[in-house]
């Protein structure tokens, strides 16, 4: 993994990562593939990231999934799957920060790719929460927003969800 020489305890992050019992090795594989690539010199960045900061926080939260937080952002339900994703499938959380950091958007499982762009990849200051969790909820926020195409009501029928009152 590209981070080992940067960061004086990717070591042990890495290392913690590969100790969690319930991952499979192929699991474990694509977390550092995708955690690569977005660290890979080659890959142009318009404005200077933390990249490895931001390395280190996913392999962290893949190693101990209950360290998401929202911060004071109002985004527990976001941080709810962050945290179940980190849980059963971190690779796809790992795949999902690759995926925005390199090309600024996120192609989902159903082919809609999802714009996340602007302030959206800037580290918050001033929200409590890693630069990992503001990308992961970000983006599960954007997914929701950007595929819905009818703004009123919230939900609809086309939701499938149960909207009566009574």
């Amino acid at each position: 993994i590209r981070l080992s020489a940067r960061q004086p305890h990717a070591t042990e992050a890495i290392s913690s990562v590969m100790d969690r019992p319930d991952l499979k090795t192929e699991q474990v594989t694509k977390v550092f593939k995708h955690i690569n690539e977005f660290l890979d010199p080659r890959q142009p960045h318009p404005i200077p990231l933390p990249l490895d900061r931001l390395a280190m926080q996913t392999l962290r939260l893949t190693a101990k999934p209950e360290k998401v937080t929202q911060g004071a952002n109002p985004t527990c339900g976001p941080a709810a799957v962050e945290y179940i994703t980190y849980v059963k499938h971190p690779e796809n959380a790992a795949d999902l920060i690759s995926q925005v950091m390199r090309r600024h958007k996120y192609d989902c499982a159903d082919g809609s790719s999802i714009i996340v762009n602007g302030l959206n990849v800037v580290p918050e200051r001033y929200w409590h929460r890693t630069f990992a969790n503001q990308l992961f909820q970000t983006t599960a926020v954007n997914v929701h927003w950007q595929r819905k195409t009818n703004l009123e009501p919230w939900l609809t029928k086309e939701d499938n969800q149960n909207i009566d009152i009574t």
